[in-house]
């Protein structure tokens, strides 16, 4: 099932679209981010796909312990991209809203070369967002889970 975006996940205030903020494009739009996230990650731009996210975000990596502040995240999407990520497609499948909050349930398909070998890892994740004072929207807590296991040599 497919859960379109309607006027009820806008901040009243704003209307649906893209705006700036301190140099970022703020959105209020949650698909606009994701594929924004996406491509950031596909640049391996692990600054650009941080500013998507609040000062406090919460990531639960698989495999991996809970990241809880910006500097680890950095980290974990750099430690990513030294592994052999290479391209981010993210789905998504539902979406509920309560409140400031949004939820978005999605499918994910990770691009990874390594070891001479070019692969799909795909799996799920689920992220909240935060309507923030401005109306845009961040995200403040990400999971995430592989598919299968990954192949191993």
């Amino acid at each position: 099932m497919r859960v379109t975006v309607d006027s009820q996940l806008r901040s009243p205030e704003h209307s649906r679209g893209q705006y700036e903020m301190e140099g970022l494009v703020m959105s209020d739009d949650f698909e606009t981010i994701t594929t924004a996230v996406g491509e950031a990650f596909t640049r391996q731009d692990a600054e650009g796909i941080a500013r998507y996210y609040t000062d406090d975000a919460q990531i639960l990596p698989p495999d991996a312990p809970l990241v809880q502040d910006r500097e680890g995240f950095i980290a974990m999407l750099n430690a990513t991209f030294a592994a052999g990520g290479r391209s981010l497609r993210m789905e998504t499948v539902s979406t509920q809203q309560n409140g400031d909050l949004l939820v978005q349930v999605g499918r994910y398909v990770m691009g990874i070369t390594a070891g001479g070998h070019s692969f799909d890892d795909p799996g799920k994740f689920v992220s909240v967002y935060a309507r923030q004072p401005d109306g845009g929207l961040l995200l403040t807590v990400t999971c995430f889970n592989r598919d299968t296991p990954p192949p191993t040599a």
